[in-house]
């Protein structure tokens, strides 16, 4: 028993890392929520043509943008808060982005 909760303890960057991969713009925003949860943060731009949604990770937050009254994501930022959290990224292009690395 304690090895296994040791292990789900060690196992959240993991975890972490999976939910954001599968993650990219023109998904809806319930991909992302399904995969963050709920937004702490639902805002409308000054100007209504944007809504910006914030999600709270753990070492990390999510902003997502859609355009008012649209359930596709437009755009999404991923912020870390830790030099130890290094999600992968991989472009539609080909390539890929790591955050916090050299």
């Amino acid at each position: 028993m304690r090895r296994a909760t040791r292990r789900r303890r060690y196992d959240w960057r993991a975890r972490e890392y999976r939910a954001l991969s599968h993650l990219h713009a023109d998904f809806t925003l319930a991909s992302f929520e399904r995969s963050l949860g709920p937004p702490l943060i639902q805002q409308d731009s000054d100007n209504r043509k944007w809504t910006q949604y914030v999600f709270q990770g753990r070492d990390y937050w999510a902003q997502v943008i859609t355009r008012r009254g649209s359930s596709n994501v437009g755009f999404y930022a991923v912020t870390s808060c830790s030099t130890d959290f290094h999600p992968k990224f991989v472009l539609t292009g080909g390539g890929a982005i790591i955050l916090n690395t050299a």
